[in-house]
C-alpha cells in the first residue's frame, strides 16, 4: 500500500491527499504531535497506522520544500521571459522601416 501493513488500501489515497496538501512547517508541527501521541501510548490510539504516518511524513516534507523552490524558481523565470519577450518585441520596432507615404 506504500503506508506499510495496517493501513487500509482506501486510507492511503486520503493520507497521501493530506499530507501533499501542507506545507513544510505543518508537516513538522504534525510530525511533532503525531510523535508525542504515541510516546503517550494513547488509549484507542491506532499505534500501527500513526507509526506509518509519521514515516512518511519526512518525505513529503521534502517534496514541500522541493515545490516550494521550484515555484520561487518557476516565477522567476516567467519574469525573465516576459522581460525578454518584451525587449524582443521593441526591438523588433525598431528594425520595422518607416512606412512609405504616398505622394
Amino acid at each position: 500500500s506504500g503506508l506499510g501493513a495496517g493501513v487500509a488500501e482506501g486510507v492511503v489515497s486520503e493520507i497521501h491527499e493530506l499530507l501533499c496538501s501542507k506545507k513544510k512547517p505543518e508537516l513538522e508541527d504534525m510530525l511533532i504531535e503525531i510523535k508525542q501521541s504515541l510516546h503517550k501510548g494513547a488509549e484507542g490510539l491506532d499505534t500501527q497506522f500513526f507509526e506509518a504516518v509519521a514515516s512518511k511524513v519526512p518525505l513529503y516534507m521534502a517534496r514541500a520544500e522541493i515545490e516550494e523552490w521550484h515555484n520561487k524558481a518557476r516565477k522567476k523565470a516567467d519574469a525573465w521571459e516576459e522581460k525578454h519577450r518584451q525587449e524582443a518585441a521593441e526591438a523588433e520596432e525598431e528594425e520595422e522601416p518607416p512606412a512609405e507615404v504616398p505622394e
